[in-house]
């Protein structure tokens, strides 16, 4: 039987979705950050390149990297337009710099699709160059920027009638805490604890989404997705990982009354293809998806879909990075 949303479930293939929506993948122009090889975006970035995009930008902190999965690209799909981009997200000047520089390229005039998947987890405590916590600054604030940066070309796709989109990858790890308001930098890590830190960062994308859907509301879509615990990554390469999947199964599972599923590749960025091209879901922009569909509320806490938390972090964001949004 031919595959249909019917068959989205926790163990679907990005392949079998990118095959289904071939035809709203044809001629798009995809910006895709964190793309380093074996890795969910390099992931994503092969899968969508397998149905005839019209140029695919992938970026990340290096080039060398950004230059292997380039090569693979064009080795598997040299009809294919790639261009690379460097960005460091923990850096607000190379966020804005990457930014300026896409936005510069006078033969990349709209973008349909924005993939935010860049991040880290549950690192030790550092601040950023620009006095910020490690997790936040990598995972939001340099995403905040680098989105605000290029918002004229999504701009740009709606007013050609394209109905673009920005996909932030966050995680069911936003369970583990909400925004810490008042000191997101933890005391300078004198409160620090790193999962914690970490659930701040992801709640920090899923209420960038909600924010961007009811400012850009019938312009550009903005969906959060939670890619689901996929091992083979390198997110967690500085981390004891057996021993993190005991705790994940046990006492800080972030969803106890539900199966942890661990995904391969495929299976997580399979939620990342619907969220980027599935035209099911644009009245759902906002929203948090999960296994390829929409998630119900219980997956998600309020902490992190709360409008007056969306525009409190929205605020909290452009004050510390000075950046601001096209109207």
């Amino acid at each position: 039987m031919p595959f249909s949303r019917a068959d989205y479930c926790p163990t679907t293939d990005g392949n079998d979705v990118a095959q289904f929506l071939h035809d709203e993948i044809v001629g798009k122009t995809i910006v895709i950050t964190g793309v380093s090889p074996h890795t969910l975006g390099s992931e994503f970035t092969l899968t969508i390149a397998a149905h005839a995009p019209k140029l695919i930008v992938i970026a990340a902190r290096s080039v060398d990297k950004l230059a292997q999965v380039a090569e693979e690209i064009k080795g598997k799909y040299p009809d294919v337009a790639v261009k690379t981009l460097q960005v460091d997200l923990a850096s607000f000047e190379s966020a804005r710099k990457a930014g300026d520089e896409l936005m510069s390229w006078e033969d990349v005039p709209l973008i349909d699709v924005l993939v935010n998947n860049a991040g880290v987890m549950a690192t030790p405590y550092r601040k950023t160059v620009d006095g910020f916590e490690s997790q936040f600054a990598t995972n939001h604030l340099g995403h905040f920027i680098f989105t605000g940066r290029i918002m004229p070309k999504l701009l740009a796709a709606a007013t050609a009638g394209r109905e673009p989109r920005i996909v932030n990858i966050t995680s069911n790890g936003h369970r583990m805490h909400g925004v810490n308001w008042d000191d997101v930098n933890w005391s300078d890590g004198k409160t620090y604890d790193l999962w914690a830190a970490y659930g701040q960062s992801k709640t920090a994308n899923v209420l960038f989404s909600v924010a961007l859907a009811e400012r850009y509301a019938g312009r550009v879509a903005a969906f959060a997705v939670h890619p689901g615990l996929i091992v083979e990554t390198n997110l967690g390469k500085h981390l004891d990982m057996d021993k993190i999947l005991k705790l994940l199964h046990g006492e800080m599972k972030p969803e106890p009354d539900r199966p942890l599923i661990e995904k391969t590749l495929q299976q997580g960025v399979s939620t990342h293809v619907v969220a980027a091209f599935d035209p099911e879901i644009k009245k759902d922009s906002g929203r948090y998806l999960a296994d390829c569909v929409v998630a119900d509320s219980s997956r998600v806490k309020e902490w992190a879909t709360d409008k007056d938390y969306a525009k409190r972090l929205w605020e909290l964001s452009e004050q510390v990075t000075g950046q601001k949004y096209a109207a």
